[in-house]
Parts: C-alpha cells; structure tokens; sequence
C-alpha cells in the first residue's frame, strides 16, 4: 500500500526515490509494529510452564509506586507413582510476606504468613490481575505470574519491535491485545544471538528467555510491570511447597494429597537418643541429659520391652539402666533394674506410652497399635523427599493439639501444641553378596600373607652365578 502509493505520486526520478522510500518503509513494517505471529512467532514456554519450573520476578505496581519481590515455584512429578501438582507464590513486600499455596487437583488455596495460615478455600480472591488462570484451554489451573507468560503461548501476538535494551539485555517486543483493547500485555524476549547460558537449560524457546512483561489497562487505572529475575525448568525452593507448621496449621494438605503415611510393622525393635533440655540458638532451657532407648513391641503378643536410662530421679542424674516390660496379656508392669539386680512388679499405668488407658488384672487394657505409638494417623501432611543425616527420605509433618503428652510433666499433661516431622527412608537399590568356599583353616600358610613380591629387585639388577658339579659317567 506504502508503495503504490507514494509510486502514483510522480514520475521521473522523484517517482524513484519516492518509491525506493516506499520500499524502506515496507521493510521496517514487516519488522515492526503490526507483524503476526505466523511472519516472527513469540517464544513459547508451553512445555515447561506445563512441568516442573521456578519463577522469580521483580514486579513493579507502577500506578501506586509499589514494588514486590515475587517467588513462584511449581511441581508436577511423580511421588512414588502418585502424581503431583502443588504450586507456591511468595510475595514480599516491605519486609513482610504472604505465601500462597496452590493445589490445583483439589482446587484449594492455603495461605501463610508472619502471624499464621489458613485455608482460603477454593477460590483465591486477593491477588493480582492475571494470576489466577483457570481456562481449561490453556492446560491445568495455575496461580501467580506465570500465568500472564503462559498467555503468550494461547493468544495472538503481534510483534512491535526487536531494537530495545531492558537491563543490558537486547531484547524484542510483542503485544496481545485482550479484551477488545481494554487489556495490553508486553512481552520482552531476550535475541537469540544474545549470550544467556541459561537458554540452554530449556527444550524451548528457540534460544530466547523471558526478560520483562507488562499489562496495561488501556483506561490508565492499572500497569504492572515484571522484570524476570530468574527463570529455570527446574524447582530450586522445595521448602516453598511445603505448607507452613507450627502456626494453626493443622491438618494442612501436603505435596501429595493421595499418599498415605507409612504403616509401623506389627513386630519391631529401635533404638533412639532423646534429648532434654537442648540448647535453642546457644541458650539452655534446662538441665541436659541424653535418654537412651530400646524399644521391642510385639503386637500380636500384646507385649512391649522397653530399655531406657531415666533422665532425673531424686534430682540426680542416673547413669543406669532400667528394663521395663509390659504385659498387656495380664495388665502387669516389670521394671527390672540393672544396678541392683532387683524388680518390681505393678499394673501397667494409664499415663504409659504405649497404651490408651491402664491395664489392671482382670480387666482389658488396651495396647496402642503399631501406628498409633508413633502418633501416625490420616491428620499428617506429606510434603516431599530429601535429605535427612545424608539420607533420602520421605517428610511427614503434623501438628498436633492437646495430642502429645508432655514429658516433663511424666506424661500425665499433654502439650498444648506440637510440631511432628518424621523422615522415613527410601529404599533407593538392593545388592545382593553371596558367600561360597568358606573353609576352616586349621594351620597358618605364610604363602596366604607373603609380601615376598614388594621386597622382589627389578630383573635389570639381577646377576647370576653358575655352578657346574662334574659328575660320573
């Protein structure tokens, strides 16, 4: 049109020029404003916004002059052939925070911050302009800034410019129009040509990474601005995922909402260390002692051993120690002490630890199950593997109220709340070692530990001698 245009204009050589004009005008259209997708297409994420991936941004509320630090992480694996979806977006602003937690199979939003958490329910209602994508087009629900990027992949963009600079970076410009016009998105690609190491890490994006996107309202009532700060096909901050404890958080959902808390076999021995009165940050809250425990349990036997040196007697510390069996079959309590030799029998108390309520001669005292002597029920969260003494393992966590009997207080009083986190190891690989030629030596062979071979010369040192016997024919 440029062309035909200014070609019409005249004739001779300003018809020329004017057309050669027109030609460059042309050329800069098709690299400008106005391009579709199909001519210069938007770098699209779809894969890794669809998986696993870490999301930091800088966003900047430029009508209010406000500025967020934004953290989002997402994971979709496989936990022991169960799937999982959960997504965490933290958002900090001022030195204070608020985590939202996202658990798109059951629709539920749990959010944290300094003073507690809750569950928000199944529909996020304060957040920011684009967060919360539930469009079923554009894949599985999703929460927080990644959702505005995963639109440059479902709608129609148009390319406006490839010559800007964000932060040093060169990047080019795309625009979706939504709405009529009423809402527009930039979105800022770094060039291909430019040197970022990390688009190798993806399977996408042609060698471009996300740099800057922004939304307008087109009435001038809303811009935010996100600058990425980091960007990885990878979850970096597990801990993120894992709602919080300790602070009315009961009974909250975990990384894996189908998986159930391990069983305790119904025969086993342990053995543990516990600590009273550990130091907290480099301060004593109590006299220290380490309680060193043996425990048997024999369920179908109804019978439970229990080998433990007690932190304070008498206010003194004892160094001995005291087998205690309990008999559930009778109701009876041995207590058996190594120092001395002697025992004492008694009836099981109802304070014990491994019974809901006393068991006296002639009655049915109840011995807790496997599970329950560990406080393991359907109230515990399981909030993803790691690392525990250099271990894999599985994390539980619950919290507990008015659950947990207090030891200071003998196990009469119960706390008033209680955080539990089990790590239960993975079996990661079996070897099997099988033994064969095992024999009794009865006489020492000095042939079996001979070292003859590092005092042996090197065959160039060697000289010989030889000796010639005549003998009789």
């Amino acid at each position: 049109m440029v062309v035909r245009r200014h070609g019409d204009g005249g004739g001779g050589g300003g018809g020329g020029r004017m057309a050669l004009w027109g030609v460059m005008v042309m050329v800069v259209a098709l690299w400008g404003v106005g391009t579709n997708a199909e001519d210069h297409p938007i770098p699209k994420f779809i894969e890794t916004l669809a998986g696993s991936y870490s999301l930091t941004v800088e966003m900047s509320n430029v009508i209010e002059n406000e500025t967020y630090y934004v953290e989002e992480v997402h994971e979709r694996r496989l936990y022991h052939d169960m799937l999982s979806d959960t997504q965490a977006v933290k958002v900090q602003k001022n030195g204070s925070f608020l985590t939202h937690h996202f658990f798109p199979e059951k629709n539920e939003f749990v959010e944290e911050n300094e003073n507690g958490c809750h569950s928000a329910g199944e529909q996020e209602g304060d957040h920011f302009w684009g967060w919360y994508d539930i469009d079923p087009e554009h894949g599985s629900k999703n929460f927080g800034p990644s959702s505005i990027l995963r639109l440059a992949s479902y709608e129609d963009a148009v390319y406006v410019s490839g010559a800007d600079e964000v932060e040093g970076v060169y990047v080019e410009t795309w625009q979706v129009s939504l709405l009529g016009g009423e809402i527009i998105i930039h979105y800022r690609f770094s060039l291909p040509t430019w040197e970022t190491p990390e688009a190798g890490w993806f399977s996408e994006g042609g060698g471009s990474l996300p740099i800057e996107f922004e939304v307008d309202f087109a009435d001038g009532s809303l811009t935010h601005r996100y600058y990425v700060v980091k960007f990885l096909p990878w979850v970096e901050g597990h801990h993120l995922l894992e709602p919080g404890r300790g602070k009315s958080c009961e009974a909250m959902v975990g990384v894996e909402t189908d998986a159930q808390v391990p069983s305790i076999p119904w025969h086993f021995s342990m053995s543990e260390e516990v600590v009273i009165g550990p130091q907290i940050n480099g301060v004593s809250i109590g006299v220290q002692h380490v309680e060193k425990i043996r425990l048997t349990y024999a369920g179908k036997l109804s019978l439970v051993a229990l080998l433990v040196t007690p932190p304070i007697i008498s206010g003194e510390t004892q160094s001995y120690a005291i087998k205690v069996i309990h008999d559930f079959n009778t109701g009876v309590e041995y207590l058996m002490f190594s120092e001395f030799g002697n025992c004492s029998m008694g009836f099981i108390p109802p304070d014990g630890f491994d019974t809901h309520f006393g068991g006296f001669l002639g009655t049915t005292g109840v011995m807790l199950g496997p599970n329950e002597m560990f406080h393991l029920d359907e109230d515990y969260a399981f909030v993803g593997d790691g690392f525990s003494r250099g271990i894999s393992g599985d994390k539980w966590t619950s919290t507990r109220i008015d659950d947990i009997p207090d030891p200071i207080e003998g196990g009469i009083q119960t706390l008033p709340k209680a955080v539990i986190e089990y790590d239960f190891s993975q079996v990661v690989g079996m070897l099997t070692t099988n033994f064969y030629d095992f024999t009794v030596i009865n006489l020492v062979s000095e042939s079996e530990f001979s070292v003859e071979a590092c005092y042996e010369k090197r065959s160039d040192e060697w000289s010989f001698l030889d000796v010639f016997f005549p003998s009789r024919p």
